[in-house]
């Protein structure tokens, strides 16, 4: 009960600033998030699975509330694989504001939300994660009008369901597309 009262807390935090009129687009985003703690060694000869790492791939939606503020909301989801069985994986959730400085960089800060995640080793164990949720600060770049790239900071921590935790701390980095 308490996770469902979360999500559907994070998914009105998010979707509140969109009931006003203003600019918006619909984004794709294709990023990395890495750091954290080493949750299991990835045999395979990648990178170990941490808490928190992984290939990011979402949408979301980015509204223009006046000329210096916009607010953007992105879910996603994460994954980290090797050439064995090993895996990382979760979902996540983010909302943030932004400050435009100019037509081109804007900077800002907001909420960033970790569901689902799990790491499976080599050998079968899997770890399951409660979910996460942590600040974080990002630099957004607009190479054009329709292509953004930008970095993140997301200060995290991670308890497996079992109690153990982890750091989490992570930079990440990004593309978005806009869809139109």
């Amino acid at each position: 009960m308490k996770k469902i009262i979360r999500l559907c807390a994070t998914a009105f935090t998010l979707l509140l600033p969109f009931s006003v009129s203003a600019e918006q687009s619909v984004f794709l985003e294709i990023g990395a998030q890495s750091g954290g703690d080493k949750v299991a060694q990835n045999i395979s000869g990648g990178d170990d699975y941490s808490a928190g790492s992984g290939a990011v791939i979402g949408a979301g939606v980015k509204k223009s509330l006046n000329a210096k503020v916009d607010f953007k909301a992105t879910a996603a989801a994460r994954y980290q694989g090797g050439n064995d069985s090993a895996y990382a994986s979760g979902l996540v959730a983010e909302g943030a504001a932004l400050y435009k400085f100019n037509n081109q960089w804007s900077m800002g800060g907001g909420l960033h939300g970790d569901f689902a995640s799990k790491v499976k080793d080599s050998q079968g164990t899997v770890t399951k994660f409660d979910d996460a949720f942590a600040p974080m600060m990002l630099v957004d770049w607009s190479y054009t009008p329709g292509i953004s790239i930008g970095g993140k900071y997301i200060a995290a921590d991670y308890k497996t369901t079992t109690g153990k935790d982890y750091n989490g701390n992570q930079v990440a980095i990004y593309v978005h597309f806009n869809a139109f």
